[in-house]
């Protein structure tokens, strides 16, 4: 089992790699593109610029989590993710903190939309 420190040195390690390559959250295109196997980046605790961290999502990486579980499943994932492309405002996603069970999925929403289209956010 990893401890507390454990995972912030991972995610501080994810939060580097990503700083340096540029990394940008996951962009869906539209909604058939929301299921298994997701494309998030491993972002850690980096803010890419021009994205505002507004959520996490508390994931289980499993496959075998049940619904009544602090830990939303990927049903429960897929409806969340669903509700977010509906929105008015762009939003992406991108792994920020990896255990050994779960993991927390970062909610960025864009927020210079100048740039905004789906080549250069995804």
């Amino acid at each position: 089992m990893m401890s507390l420190s454990e995972i912030a040195r991972l995610s501080e390690e994810m939060a580097e790699r990503s700083a340096t390559e540029n990394k940008q959250p996951y962009v869906f295109f539209d909604e058939r593109e929301i299921k298994p196997p997701w494309k998030f980046p491993l972002l850690g605790s980096y803010e890419p610029n021009g994205w505002k961290l507004e959520d996490k999502l508390f994931c289980d990486r499993t496959g075998i989590g049940s619904e009544d579980e602090p830990a939303l499943t990927t049903k429960q994932l897929i409806e969340k993710l669903k509700a977010y492309q509906d929105k008015e405002e762009l939003y992406g996603f991108g792994i920020i903190e990896v255990g050994p069970f779960q993991l927390y999925i970062g909610v960025f929403r864009k927020t210079d939309l100048k740039k905004a289209n789906h080549a250069e956010v995804s």
